[in-house]
């Protein structure tokens, strides 16, 4: 994970007066980065980096534009790194009272969502059994809880929030404890599923003739690339 004094450093970076309250925070940016690391295909770069900055935010500078820039990109690849660690991520939430812990909350799951958005298809729409399916539904609930994505989907449909025999309180508190868990569950699952050719990078996808990034030596072609073709 990044040094608490870099995110320090990109969230005030985030919050000068070039990106208008449109770019996101340290926080949605941890929710953005661990969908787009848990994921089922690799997104891009020059996909999730506009959308985090904002629209068209007025740098100061070139050193500016480049300083943020070079943050973002660690940011998302220590992301990656600590979920591949195996270990829950430690989540990066403001916690200087009750009120900005469930704002940060929210947040964080927003990115989430955010980064879920960015694939292709919905998400279940690569379950290939009920058993996944439910599996999906099981690690995504903290996050649909916290972003209150739950309590408007039960609206649009005149179902009752919270459930009947529950509070929001009791639902909000299981959902925090369940959040960290829940990210890594699915960093699992989909890194399982996902082709041996899918290779986490920030450039663009590998060419057909290129090296493989396996390190085998051959051609992508004719190693990771048969298998995906």
């Amino acid at each position: 994970m990044m040094q608490d004094a870099e995110l320090i450093e990109l969230d005030t970076l985030l919050a000068a007066p070039c990106f208008k309250n449109e770019a996101m925070s340290v926080v949605e940016l941890q929710g953005l980065f661990c969908a787009l690391a848990s994921g089922p295909e690799d997104i891009d770069e020059d996909q999730w980096l506009p959308f985090a900055l904002g629209e068209n935010p007025e740098f100061e500078s070139p050193e500016q534009r480049q300083r943020v820039t070079d943050l973002m990109r660690r940011y998302c690849e220590a992301t990656a790194r600590e979920l591949d660690s195996g270990v829950p991520p430690r989540l990066v939430l403001a916690n200087q009272n009750d009120e900005a812990l469930a704002e940060s909350y929210e947040a964080w799951a927003g990115g989430y969502l955010d980064g879920m958005e960015m694939s292709e298809d919905e998400w279940f729409e690569y379950a290939e059994s009920d058993e996944e399916a439910e599996f999906l539904v099981t690690h995504l609930w903290p996050i649909d809880i916290l972003s209150g994505l739950a309590a408007d989907e039960a609206a649009e449909v005149g179902d009752p929030w919270p459930p009947e025999g529950t509070t929001e309180e009791e639902l909000v508190a299981d959902a925090r404890e369940a959040l960290a868990e829940s990210v890594l569950a699915l960093y699992r699952f989909w890194q399982a599923k996902r082709p041996p050719a899918t290779v986490r990078r920030n450039g663009g996808k590998v060419g057909r003739n290129e090296p493989c990034p396996c390190g085998s030596g051959k051609k992508f072609k004719q190693c990771c690339g048969k298998d995906a073709t």
